[in-house]
């Protein structure tokens, strides 16, 4: 079909080929690829080019409206109605006139007629009148319209005649289009020869064929791309004039320029072209692929043949009976044939296995009836001689052209002896896998390129792998780095080059995650069953642990033998019959009669000491080696046999092997010779010293004791003073004269009682006195209590002292809260004295298993030393507080914290050693006994201070021992 959307000329019709080749010949356009143009000659292509149909709007353009036909029709119709109406008039007129009528169809008007008128002029008649014209133009109206409706319809036949034309051209433009579509896209070849020999035109199979463009078709001689035999039967047509027009079929041969063949079959027919110059139409199909399957077929005829008749395989085909058909020479041969032929007609039954027949013809109706073949199953086989073999069967239908199964091909072959193969395979496979799986050591397979193959379940765990197969295809330079993947690598090419193995090489392994391992590798040649080297074959046992072992080993060689060689204490190992089989130098140097340490080895003490010293070394050392006891640090007088005296500190141990037999003994002698010789003024010096320390200690216990002693007569001291202050106010001054009073008036008591105003008040007065003395009574008590609690705080101070000395004291358990009490208490006096705040901040902590008065003589010179820091402060603020808390299960903490003087941070680091003190008048000791304690009770005492003027906070922390139940 021609497309609405064509560009038209100027005369309407379509353009059929808007786009022109620079030779100004129109080319025609198939979804833009340029097709053959018509000056090529060729006949096939050559046609004319025949105008479309006209579009609908351009026909629409030249065909004339339903209202001009009816117009032209109305004004025909009124010019006949007027002319008929007027004709007699008219006619009448023209007879008054003196016109000449005719009155016969024979008579003709003439010019000659009309005397006086002449050519081309026109003489109006007499009696002519408007009428008459207006008659006269309606007549002549009519006859042009009638003329013009005239020419309206054969313009219509003509339109529709041009139509139809223009309708056939477009289908056989349409056509041609068609056809030059299927030329060119057509797989044969299809082309044209001119009388020079060359190419004429063809299709792009053509150009394809011979990897050329259209442009360059025409350069290439024909003569040169076909075959000699080809190309003459082109030039005798081309030269023939009177060649029939039958097309001649010939096979030849195409070659392209690039080399390559193909087969045609060509068509060929002698026509004239365009111009009238002969030329050769061809038609050739591409019988390549038909030649060559040709060529396999008979090759694969011929191949199958010898295959059947060479083939170790047993091949056989029988019909739908289990009837033969045929078979190759080995099974003629099995069933004692002499060919292949001679098997046509018979059935298992006739054939030495008839006693398998039955089963045979059932497995040939199984694949038939169900169509599937059954594959490479193994059956027995009863020979002749009564053996028993095995065949390895295969049984395929037959099947026709239909698909119809026709009958069924076997195949098989003894495998008997693969059986026994099989089952030997099996055997070292399975003995083979055994090893692979459990033997510890690596054992791997690589190829030509050490591309690991295959490996052990060793090699699988000592990498960690996941995927047993992830090494597969990988190399040494996958898992260890280049230090030791490279000689490896080098070695198994060196070994697949030469064929000589590597036995035992040790290998250091450096792998990529940094870890280094030593293996001892043996690898050999891998080769095939034709002995082809196809890789490497290698066993690697890790002897990492051996090696680092070994290592260790060299290295404590090395520092043995250092210090044997350094160690200025005499070392020796001795056998079992005492004799030196290692030394160290100092032994030697320490031995001048002997020469050299050859002259040693194998000698006893008794040949260079006297029996003084060599005895007793001697039955030491048997007793070691009879008990295993060692003899440790015995002193020993060494008498040489040249009369010197040396002394040396001994310790002989036994010497075991790695089973733990003594093999003898070894021994250190330290010299002490000179050490014996100052020993004397050492032991004076000693007692010297002893009696230093004694009296140093004596003078520290004593200083300790004063100044702890001393804190609790000074609450002594203010007890006493405000007993003596109570004492000395004599609030019953007037209670002696109740007495004197009371006699005067003996006899007449109730009457002075009663009536006289000083017996009146006796009695309140008596009252007052007795409550007065009972509270005086009280708080004397009290004051004397402490006194006493104070007395037994010194006795308790001075037996801590003593325990001091001794490292030891009794333990009670003891509430936390008390301790902290009494501690306030004691120094309760001075806290009020000062004027000081106490605040109590107490956890609920459960009882301890303490030495009481360790802990209380720490509260005490705390709270003593808190009263110091906030006296000297000078602020009118004075607050201690004394807190009790518990520190997880295991420690009971308790606090002495007050805001004082402080501490500065030099001091921090200083404020528990002996003698440290900051106050003018203090001593040093308070604290440094007080750390003291601390440690002795397995706890510990700590300070923190903010800077001087911040206060400061002391924390002793004391384990549970016990830890009791919580209440």
């Amino acid at each position: 079909m021609v497309s609405s959307q064509r560009p038209l000329d100027d005369d309407g019709r379509t353009l059929d080929h808007p786009f022109r080749r620079p030779d100004g010949c129109p080319a025609l356009t198939d979804g833009g690829r340029e097709q053959p143009s018509a000056n090529t000659g060729n006949s096939l292509f050559a046609m004319n080019l025949k105008k479309p149909a006209l579009e609908p709007e351009a026909r629409m353009r030249h065909q004339p409206g339903s209202f001009w036909w009816i117009v032209g029709l109305a004004t025909l119709a009124g010019a006949c109605i007027t002319a008929l109406t007027q004709a007699p008039g008219l006619a009448t007129a023209a007879g008054a006139a003196g016109l000449p009528q005719k009155t016969s169809p024979n008579e003709s008007f003439s010019a000659s007629a009309y005397p006086g008128s002449a050519m081309g002029q026109v003489a109006i008649p007499t009696g002519w009148t408007a009428s008459h014209s207006a008659a006269l133009i309606s007549l002549l109206s009519a006859l042009t319209a009638g003329m013009g409706v005239w020419g309206l319809y054969l313009r219509r036949q003509v339109q529709i005649q041009t139509e139809q034309l223009q309708q056939r051209l477009e289908r056989e433009a349409a056509l041609e289009r068609s056809f030059r579509e299927l030329i060119e896209q057509a797989h044969d070849l299809i082309f044209t020869v001119d009388v020079e020999g060359r190419f004429a035109s063809g299709n792009a199979a053509l150009r394809r064929a011979l990897s050329v463009n259209a442009a360059d078709l025409q350069q290439v001689p024909v003569h040169s791309v076909v075959s000699p035999e080809c190309w003459e039967t082109i030039q005798r047509l081309l030269q023939a004039e009177d060649a029939s027009e039958a097309p001649l079929r010939i096979e030849t041969q195409l070659r392209s320029s690039s080399g390559r063949e193909l087969h045609l079959e060509l068509s060929l027919r002698r026509t004239l072209g365009l111009e009238g110059a002969p030329v050769v139409e061809c038609i050739g199909r591409d019988i390549t692929t038909r030649k060559r399957m040709e060529a396999e077929l008979f090759r694969s005829t011929q191949m199958l043949r010898m295959i059947l008749d060479t083939t170790p395989q047993r091949i056989f085909w029988k019909d739908r009976n289990s009837v033969y058909l045929g078979c190759n020479r080995a099974f003629a041969a099995d069933c004692g044939l002499s060919s292949p032929e001679a098997i046509v007609g018979k059935t298992d039954h006739d054939l030495p296995w008839r006693i398998n027949a039955d089963q045979y013809c059932a497995d040939d109706q199984e694949v038939m009836t169900t169509g599937q073949p059954k594959l490479d199953y193994e059956e027995p086989q009863v020979r002749p001689d009564g053996s028993l073999a095995w065949l390895r069967t295969s049984k395929v239908p037959i099947r026709d052209a239909q698909g119809e199964i026709i009958g069924v091909l076997g195949t098989y072959e003894d495998v008997t002896a693969i059986r026994q193969a099989q089952e030997a395979l099996a055997q070292a496979s399975s003995l083979f896998q055994t090893m692979l799986e459990h033997c510890p050591d690596m054992i791997y397979f690589k190829d030509r390129q050490s591309r690991f193959v295959h490996y052990s379940r060793a090699f699988v765990e000592r990498y960690n792998l996941q995927d047993p197969k992830a090494l597969v295809g990988k190399t040494d330079f996958d898992i260890f780095t280049e230090e030791h993947a490279r000689p490896a690598f080098e070695d198994e090419q060196t070994i697949m080059r030469t064929g000589q193995p590597i036995v035992g090489k040790l290998e250091k392994e450096t792998h990529a995650d940094g870890r280094v391992t030593w293996a001892l590798t043996t690898k050999v040649p891998w080769r095939n069953a034709q002995g082809e080297i196809v890789g490497t074959f290698g066993i690697s046992k890790d002897i990492t642990q051996l090696k680092q072992a070994e290592d260790q080993l060299n290295y404590e060689r090395e520092l043995f033998q250092t210090l044997l060689d350094n160690i200025p204490d005499a070392i020796y190992f001795k056998d079992r019959q005492s004799r030196f089989v290692r030394f160290s130098r100092a032994l030697l140097e320490k031995l001048p009669q002997v020469g050299g340490a050859q002259d040693l080895v194998g000698k006893t003490d008794f040949d260079i000491f006297t029996e003084e010293h060599a005895r007793p070394a001697f039955e030491d050392e048997q007793r070691i080696i009879a008990t295993g006891e060692p003899v440790i640090g015995k002193v020993e007088k060494e008498t040489h046999k040249d009369g010197r005296v040396t002394w040396c500190l001994t310790t002989k141990m036994p010497w075991r092997n790695a089973w733990g037999e003594i093999i003898g003994t070894f021994g250190i002698s330290k010299d002490i010779t000179e050490l014996k010789k100052a020993e004397a003024e050492l032991e004076a010096t000693h007692r010297r010293l002893v009696d230093a320390s004694r009296l140093a200690g004596m003078a520290e216990v004593a200083s300790d004791v004063l100044h702890n002693v001393g804190n609790v007569l000074t609450s002594i001291n203010v007890s006493c003073s405000v007993l003596l202050d109570r004492i000395r106010q004599n609030r019953f001054a007037n209670l002696a004269k109740v007495p004197q009073l009371l006699r005067e008036h003996i006899g007449h008591m109730d009457e002075f009682l009663t009536q006289d105003p000083r017996g009146k008040h006796l009695l309140a007065y008596l009252e007052g006195v007795s409550q007065a003395l009972s509270e005086q009574q009280e708080l004397l008590l009290t004051e004397l209590g402490q006194v006493r609690d104070h007395v037994e705080h010194i006795k308790q101070v001075v037996a801590m002292q003593q325990n001091y000395a001794r490292l030891a004291g009794v333990e009670e358990t003891i509430e936390p809260v008390q301790l902290m009490e009494d501690a306030l208490r004691i120094n309760a006096a001075a806290l009020d004295r000062h004027t000081i705040t106490l605040v109590r901040e107490f956890e609920p902590a459960p009882p301890i298993l303490v030495d009481r008065h360790k802990v209380l003589q720490i509260l005490v010179n705390l709270i003593r030393n808190a009263k110091y820091a906030v006296s000297d402060s000078g602020r009118p603020d004075k607050r201690v507080v004394a807190r009790i808390r518990r520190e997880g299960e295991a420690w009971l903490v308790m606090e002495v914290e007050d805001n004082g003087v402080g501490i500065p941070a030099e001091n921090l680091t200083r404020i528990f050693t002996h003698g440290f003190t900051t106050r003018p008048n203090g001593h040093g000791f308070g604290l440094h006994s007080s750390a003291l304690a601390a440690k002795a009770l397995g706890g510990s005492i700590h300070v923190h201070s903010d800077g001087p003027g911040k206060g400061a906070r002391f924390t002793v922390r004391i384990p549970y021992k016990n830890l009791p139940t919580s209440s």
